[in-house]
């Protein structure tokens, strides 16, 4: 990821980690990964799903430590860990008023995608 994030800066394309379980499945680990590439083109593309589905943590929570990393946001609602996430905004545990809180206390302008929800 170095190479890749100084290779990306090169080329005006930000290289982004998104939290996806194993060595990115929470705050810990995405702040052990931003030290260790260490590059200020690599930034988090941050899913507040995907900690609930990986790790069963708290989203908010997990957000505060790393926000100053967070460069996007994927919306997507997950009411525990390894359920379905093709579901309705709002439905699961996602306090996604907390997470746009957090992210706008930071100056967050980023982009926001909709990953999945309910079907229909």
């Amino acid at each position: 990821m170095v190479r890749a994030a100084a290779y990306g800066a090169e080329k005006g394309v930000q290289v982004v980690m998104k939290p996806h379980g194993g060595s990115s499945g929470a705050s810990d680990e995405i702040i052990a990964a931003m030290k260790k590439v260490g590059h200020p083109n690599f930034k988090i593309w941050y899913d507040a799903g995907n900690i609930i589905y990986y790790t069963g943590k708290d989203p908010v929570e997990e957000l505060q430590p790393i926000v100053q990393y967070v460069t996007g946001f994927c919306a997507k609602d997950c009411a525990e860990p390894k359920s379905d996430v093709m579901i309705q905004f709002g439905t699961g545990k996602v306090d996604f008023a907390g997470v746009f809180k957090v992210l706008k206390s930071a100056g967050f302008d980023g982009p926001i995608m909709v990953e999945c929800c309910a079907v229909g």
